[in-house]
């Protein structure tokens, strides 16, 4: 009686590890061990192709900045840059032209414009029609 028992039990267990309730349950926990490192080798795929998109857009962006830079040390360092500001700074000139200075004053009294200060604070209409018609 004793050994029907035990095989009784033994066959329980026996049967438990077949069951199709213990296989469900052991092949879900390998799917989990599976799964997991899967997903989290994705997620971190996923985010370094992010960061390479945005570094290489970065890259871009300097690349166009420098191009620009390299194009504007090319004009700094060429004669036409060094002629106009000779011509601007220091009022040199080429040979046969003449340089002809205009004093702001000057030009507003030409105009005829007084340099009114009360001026400073009327709206632009008002200005203009005081500039056309006179006051």
């Amino acid at each position: 009686m004793k050994m029907w028992k035990e095989r009784r039990r033994n066959s329980r267990l026996s049967g438990f590890f077949i069951s199709p309730l213990f296989l469900s349950l052991v092949l879900l926990g390998l799917l989990a061990v599976i799964i997991f490192p899967l997903y989290k080798n994705m997620t971190n795929r996923y985010r370094i192709d992010r960061e390479i998109e945005v570094l290489k857009s970065e890259i871009e962006s300097m690349e166009n900045g420098s191009n620009d830079l390299k194009k504007l040390l090319a004009y700094l360092e060429s004669d036409q840059f060094a002629e106009t500001e000779a011509r601007l700074n220091f009022g040199m000139k080429k040979k046969g032209e003449e340089v002809v200075v205009i004093k702001e004053d000057e030009t507003v009294a030409a105009l005829g414009l007084a340099a009114d200060v009360s001026m400073g604070g009327l709206p632009n209409p008002v200005k203009w029609l005081r500039y056309f018609f006179g006051r």
